[in-house]
């Protein structure tokens, strides 16, 4: 009884696991904009704490630090009878992210 409990709160936890690619970049900050974090290919500055989405399912944090964190769709695989289900790109992240999908 016990093996079959810890192994059914093992799965969850792996089942909970986020299947997602994260990153940091260096601060990136303007002259013209102090105390902002500064996207330079949009020319647009944001604050500390502020999220807003780029690529259609990135997510973006300007951190205290002024670096930017992304959180995209990480690689994911099933095997049979699982199969990867495409994400919708019109949802914000992560509920645009691909999902495995088991028959039962």
């Amino acid at each position: 009884m016990f093996t079959k409990i810890t192994t059914v709160i093992l799965l969850f936890s792996f089942a909970s696991v986020a299947f997602c690619a994260t990153a940091i970049g260096p601060p990136s900050v303007h002259p013209d904009h102090p105390g902002k974090c500064y996207d330079f290919k949009t020319k647009k500055a944001h604050s500390p704490g502020e999220v807003f989405t780029v690529n259609k399912c990135t997510r973006v944090t300007c951190n205290n630090d002024l670096s930017f964190a992304y959180a995209t769709c990480g690689s994911i695989a099933a095997s049979p009878p699982c199969r990867v289900v495409d994400g919708n790109l019109k949802l914000p992240y992560p509920k645009c992210c691909p999902t495995v999908k088991c028959n039962k």
